[in-house]
């Protein structure tokens, strides 16, 4: 599908978030927020033995959280009309589209593996 389309159908959707995505800072997202939490920690770049960017570390008060805002969230999907759902997964399809090898950048950091061997 073209990049206008997936606009044109994304336009429908009643609310986008506007949050710029980084790949330096983490979050849980629940009920729509940006949460931090009270424990973090980092992987280590395998390739290279720096440290990679804190990530949170979900304690059982932020999984009840999520799991109730899960719930409460349910229902208006559930509601939501197909071709709204729709558009909202290729509007996150396009999202990771666009930003596909900042992601395959990051994965190597995490992982140490090269994208490609060529």
């Amino acid at each position: 599908m073209a990049p206008s389309t997936i606009s044109t159908l994304a336009e429908d959707i009643d609310t986008i978030p506007e949050t710029p995505l980084t790949w330096d800072n983490f979050y849980n997202i629940i009920d729509g927020k940006l949460l931090s939490t009270s424990t973090t920690r980092h992987s280590i770049n395998p390739a290279t033995g720096t440290a990679n960017p804190e990530v949170p570390v979900s304690a059982q008060d932020d999984v009840e959280a999520a799991m109730l805002a899960a719930k409460k969230a349910f229902k208006s999907w559930a509601d939501t009309s197909m071709f709204k759902r729709r558009a909202a997964l290729l509007a996150f399809s396009n999202a990771l589209e666009t930003e596909q090898e900042t992601f395959a950048q990051f994965l190597v950091q995490e992982q140490g593996k090269p994208v490609s061997m060529e």
